[in-house]
């Protein structure tokens, strides 16, 4: 009985470590999307960050070749290791909408910036609360190892 008891434990610490690992590589693979961004406003000539003569109700010159290159990061990435691929989906298809209404005047380019920045947040917060759901899981699994 020790014995498996042992093993319980190991099993136990072994996916405590495979999960610190997984978040560690979170900021790994921000920083390659970040690169990502960066390829792509050098194949494509705009910047997200630099629209200066661009009005707030039109697009800039291959800026939705920039998005398509932007969302292949994304599905590339950062859904992979994300632990709400839906949300980052979804967010896909709504800049996309809200390009499209941005390219028909309909809404200004800061009120897409607006509403994207809701969506990251959320996201942000999806990935913590699964985090928080798998770290809890993993103290219930400790507390009743030790029982």
């Amino acid at each position: 009985m020790p014995a498996a008891r042992l093993g319980l434990i190991l099993c136990a610490l072994l996916a405590l470590i495979l999960a610190a690992c997984a978040s560690g590589t979170g900021s790994s693979a921000e920083e390659r999307f970040a690169a990502h961004l960066d390829q792509c406003t050098v194949q494509y000539g705009f910047d997200p960050d630099a629209t200066e003569g661009v009005g707030e109700r039109e697009l800039a010159p291959n800026e939705r070749e920039w998005r398509a290159c932007a969302y292949s990061g994304v599905e590339t990435g950062l859904i992979p290791g994300s632990a709400v691929p839906d949300a980052y989906r979804r967010l896909i298809a709504e800049d996309q909408v809200l390009t499209d209404a941005v390219a028909a005047g309909t809404i200004t380019r800061q009120e897409r910036r607006a509403r994207l920045e809701e969506l990251f947040a959320a996201i942000a917060e999806a990935e913590a609360q699964m985090r928080d759901a798998e770290a809890a899981r993993m103290r219930m699994v400790i507390n009743g190892l030790r029982q």
